[in-house]
């Protein structure tokens, strides 16, 4: 099991939230035929902030898989 601190669980927490927000975000500009351009803007916004949580040190893939 990943051992973290308390603050860098919650700060892993938010972001997936965060990201997890942005995606339904997404599905329903889809659904209800919003334009590709604002589409786009949005997904690469969840992107940079999955991005941004790969490389933190505190919290990376391979404690998850190892954990």
């Amino acid at each position: 099991m990943v051992e973290l601190n308390p603050a860098e669980m919650v700060a892993v927490v938010n972001r997936l939230r965060r990201a997890q927000g942005q995606i339904g975000g997404i599905l329903r500009m889809i659904e209800e035929g919003s334009d590709c351009p604002a589409i786009v803007t949005q997904f690469a916004a969840v992107h940079r902030a999955l991005m941004l949580q790969r490389i933190r040190p505190a919290v990376t893939v391979a404690q998850f898989v190892a954990g």
